[in-house]
């Protein structure tokens, strides 16, 4: 995102600029764009806006403002970019997205710099940021005069400055063109007046140069009453003596062999700028990478960009064709003019030559050699003050005053992306560049995004297997190239003639660092590909260990192959370490698995996650369930491995996995995905234990009833019921009961629920485990038949309880219930603190199916508060809950949450609409519609019947039944969406 205020405000985003609004509503976001990363109180921003005798509707409508404003920005930035901080607001944002910062950040560097080039480039680089006066919707707003002031001066000093350096670098005729409007502009302004004398001069126009000269005399007289200054009669002076000196300019000679490549640079804007910037502040820099990321071409781009900072040129060394080490020194040497001599020492002339030169090496691949390279930077750098160095490598050098730059894969978008959206990032931009060029007809559009970015996101974002996989585009289509890379290697083995032989293929790329590993290290290096999606330390001490390799030694070597590339380490807030594998770089280790070590790694494997799975299930509901639900969340592509392997090696293992994380699948949402493994490993042929199928049975009956599935739920609860007491497992049979229970309460049969939920309380006493959920569900019943009274008991009981277990999920449940009665008795504030601890326990767990009664809870509180912009963005966010969901349950929440916001705003049509949607689909698909809630729904529908009448209400209403589900939610979702911009 950008934010342009050099001109007219813009506020752009992927290269579009957004709506932003009325007048005032843009200048409460000009306002704070001014004390950008400082507070604004409320009353200074409604004198800025209103001036000093605001209207009594001010607070209000400038609280819809900053609301609004969060609506248009937030997508585009990080969440929280306009804060609430006593006594008023806090715009923050990042200095680099407003070209006001950037410009004056080039300003202050060119001000450092003594190079006419340099200046050259940030000064016009800097000036095309302008558009136009700045602020200039704001020209005549108190608030925004002093920092417009102050903008102009700055813009007429960049110019200033941008015209002494052109006039330096010799562009004197191109410079006079460009002076005459400047100073029909700035008549007074003494600087431009000298550069337009200088530049007449040097254009042999001594004559016009003098006359500019008393042109300038006599506007100063007649308008101020002053003399030209001391400088500009000087420079009188100098040109009527014709001074030699004034025709010189200064341009320095830049040399380089850098090599000029085939293609264009893409991307990577923000690592070249932090690359650039290192590599001027520190002598010694390293870029190092896995195969194939791009080190020796994003090196290249850095340096060509840095030959105006060393004028004694900057020389590229390839030191892949070197394989002697003995060679390093003369090739350097070679590379820079410096003959060898028989006799003499190549580094110490190497050193001499260099001396106080200010000069840039590139040295590129350097892995193979890095002793010989190590120890010629250390013997030179010390004599060569100006000496700056950058190294390609998959391995730091590892010496004193060495900085690395880690060079990651290209930004790859979520497949969920828009395809306008998608293509902003780094690693499709590569791939359209690159199909362009080699097939001008490919398209990037809504058709081909979706296989385009699966074929960056499975390529890891590497573009050299990007760039390989475009070129097919000439023979094959997207959607083939995208199913083919199972068998990348084979698939992008062709690579561009001319390129070096380690860097032709993919297969080459990743040959070259795994040949230069160690036996052990290639050892290890294959079995890690048996991990997706990573690891930690200990998975790896108890899955890779074994057959010649012990744990210490497992841990040793991962850190030499972080050290060479092959292998990403990452650190958690909390200091975890966590080791990652590149997708390609596994199938490149899983391609050559020997014999039988692929099978006895992947046991281990499977034996370790499922050994994990067991005890997180034990722990998800007592204190430690929000880090369980992490890691279980962090594994999932681990897990799904791990039940790969068993379900085709060991069924009865992997049903007991599967079962052991049906609580996590249940909880975040996962239904589908739970459904498919639990039923698969259920019909395999092997013969499971009772107690066994009896869980899996009770897991997969819940998800069915969360999709609504009731038939199937049904068979398959009361079979896993039936198995779980033959084996006398008390707990097992108290979580079914309970969950049927639930199936007893949407279809109806509150006797039947009753009954069975005190069946589950009593098997939870005898079994000795937690009461908390048959209680709550009790207080969910109470309530359905109006008991506030009992429910209110059950609830704060259920909540005590869950608080004495550490049981944030059941605690959750417990306020949601308890604030869901302080709704009804009119308690708001009661209600929003009980209902804000809800939804803040659920956002720990990511437990997204119960946040949609969360944010229907908030949105209930603000609706009734006459908070209609917050209630509307509450209910928004339970409806794409939901759309991301599903469950029949949730729908009818969602649709009624938003029913009941549109009634708050007088919005009868569109409720009589959505209303008529809500009920018929709830009778068609069977929803239960809470008995509490559809009270409150009553009372919207009937306040719409009586605002537009009976007949007008039955239309609309009509209209509303004919929609489909996904009809219904997105009109939903639009509904309470903010309103459109003007």
């Amino acid at each position: 995102m950008e934010l342009r205020v050099l001109g007219p405000l813009e506020v752009i985003a992927e290269g579009q600029p957004l709506a932003l609004g009325p007048p005032k509503q843009r200048a409460v976001l000009a306002l704070l764009l001014i004390h950008n990363g400082e507070v604004v109180s409320t009353d200074r921003l409604l004198d800025g806006i209103w001036g000093e005798s605001p209207p009594p509707s001010a607070r209000q409508a400038l609280r819809l403002y900053i609301s609004q404003l969060r609506r248009i920005l937030q997508p585009a930035t990080a969440p929280g970019v306009i804060l609430t901080r006593r006594p008023g607001y806090l715009l923050e944002i990042e200095s680099a997205h407003i070209d006001a910062h950037r410009f004056e950040r080039a300003l202050a560097m060119a001000r450092d710099s003594e190079d006419p080039i340099t200046i050259d480039r940030l000064l016009g680089e800097a000036l095309q940021l302008w558009r136009g006066p700045p602020y200039a919707d704001f020209t005549y707003d108190d608030f925004a005069a002093a920092e417009i002031n102050r903008l102009e001066e700055l813009r007429l000093e960049a110019v200033d400055r941008h015209i002494a350096a052109e006039l330096e670098l010799g562009r004197h005729s191109e410079v006079l063109g460009r002076l005459e409007p400047l100073i029909a502009d700035h008549p007074l302004r003494e600087s431009l007046r000298a550069s337009q004398m200088l530049a007449l001069y040097r254009s042999g126009r001594q004559a016009e140069a003098l006359r500019a000269f008393r042109e300038a005399r006599q506007l100063l007289g007649e308008e101020l009453g002053i003399e030209p200054g001391e400088e500009l009669c000087r420079l009188e002076d100098r040109i009527l003596l014709h001074d030699e000196a004034l025709l010189h300019s200064s341009v320095p000679i830049s040399r380089h062999n850098l090599p000029t490549p085939a293609a264009g640079f893409v991307g990577r804007a923000d690592a070249l700028d932090r690359l650039c910037r290192l590599v001027q502040d520190e002598r010694i820099v390293t870029v190092d990478g896995p195969p194939g990321v791009g080190k020796t071409r994003t090196a290249i781009e850095a340096t060509y960009r840095l030959v105006d900072q060393f004028p004694h040129g900057v020389w590229f060394v390839d030191l892949a064709p070197v394989t002697d080490p003995a060679l390093v020194a003369p090739a350097i040497a070679a590379a820079v003019g410096v003959r060898d001599q028989d006799g003499a020492d190549i580094v110490e002339r190497l050193a001499t030559f260099l001396g106080d030169r200010r000069l840039l090496l590139l040295l590129d691949n350097c892995e193979h050699l890095l002793d010989a390279v190590a120890g010629v930077v250390t013997d030179v750098a010390p004599h060569s003050p100006g000496l700056h160095v950058v190294v390609t490598s998959r391995e730091k050098l590892r010496i004193a005053g060495e900085f690395t730059f880690p060079l990651a894969p290209m930004s790859v978008p979520d497949p969920h992306l828009a395809f306008d959206e998608a293509g902003s990032f780094d690693a499709v931009q590569l791939f359209i560049d690159r199909a362009h060029a080699a097939h001008p007809g490919f398209e990037f559009d809504a058709n081909t995004a979706p296989a385009v970015v699966r074929v960056c996101a499975r390529l890891d974002g590497i573009p050299l297997a990007i760039e390989l996989a475009a070129v097919k585009v000439r023979s094959l289509s997207i959607a083939d190239i995208a199913d083919r890379l199972d068998d990348r290697f084979h698939l992008l083995s062709k690579g561009q003639r001319g390129a070096p032989a380690h860097q032709a293929t993919l297969e080459a790329a990743v040959a070259w660092s795994y040949e230069l590993a160690t036996p052990s290290e290639q050892r290890l290096f294959r079995r890690m590909s048996v991990f997706v999606g990573g690891f930690g330390g200990e998975d790896a001490a108890a899955v890779l260990s074994g057959d010649g390799l012990d744990a210490g030694t497992v841990v040793d070597t991962l850190s030499s192959l972080v050290e060479k590339s092959l292998l990403a380490v990452e650190t958690a807030p909390g200091g975890a370490v966590r080791y990652r594998t590149l997708e390609t770089m596994r199938q490149y280790g899983r391609d050559r698995l020997v014999a039988g070590e692929g099978t006895d790694t992947s046991r281990r494997h499977a034996v370790h996650f499922a050994s994990l799975a067991e005890q997180a299930n034990a722990r998800l509901d007592g204190p430690d369930q929000v880090a369980w639900m992490e890691r279980l969340a962090e594994e999932q592509d681990n897990l799904r491995a791990a039940l790969g392997w068993l379900q085709r090696d060991d069924a009865e293992a992997g049903l007991r996995l599967a079962a052991s994380l049906g609580p996590y699948w249940t909880r975040h949402g996962d239904w589908s995905e739970g459904r498919h493994w639990l039923g698969h490993l259920l019909d395999a042929d092997a013969a499971m234990p009772a107690g066994v199928a009896g869980r899996a049975l009770h897991m997969a009956g819940t998800m069915a009833l969360l999709q609504n599935d009731r038939e199937e739920a049904t068979r398959q609860l009361t079979t896993g019921l039936d198995l779980l007491e033959r084996v006398g497992d008390l707990d097992g049979a108290a979580r079914a009961v309970n969950t049927l229970a639930g199936l007893a309460i949407e279809v109806g049969d509150v006797a039947r629920a009753r009954r069975l939920y005190e069946e589950s309380l009593d098997l939870n006493r005898r079994a000795g485990t937690s009461e908390t959920a048959a209680t709550i569900n009790l207080g969910w019943l109470a309530l359905e038949v109006d008991d506030r009274d009992e429910a209110r008991r059950r609830f704060e009981s259920a909540g005590a309880g869950a608080r004495a277990e550490g049981d944030v999920d059941t605690e959750a449940w417990s306020c949601l219930g308890l604030g869901v009665l302080a709704w009804l008795d009119g308690d708001l504030a009661a209600a929003e603190s009980l209902f804000d601890i809800s939804v803040g326990h659920w956002e720990k767990l990511d437990a997204r199916p119960s946040l949609v009664y969360g944010h229907v809870g908030q949105a209930l509180v603000s609706r009734d508060r006459g908070e209609i912009v917050a209630a509307a963005e509450s209910a928004a966010d339970a409806v794409q809950d939901a759309m991301g969901l599903g469950g029949g349950e949730r729908y009818a929440f969602c649709l009624g949450i938003v029913v009941s916001v549109l009634a708050a705003a007088d919005r009868s049509t569109e409720v009589a609409r959505l209303i008529g949607a809500l009920l018929s689909l709830a009778g068609a698909h069977g929803w239960p519609i809470w008995s509490w809630y559809r009270r409150h729904l009553d009372g919207c529908q009937d306040a719409a019947r009586s605002r537009l009448g009976a007949d007008r209400f039955a239309e609309v209403t009509a209209e509303g039944e004919a929609m489909s589900l996904g009809d219904a939610l997105r009109h939903a979702r639009q509904a309470v969406a903010p309103p459109a911009e003007s």
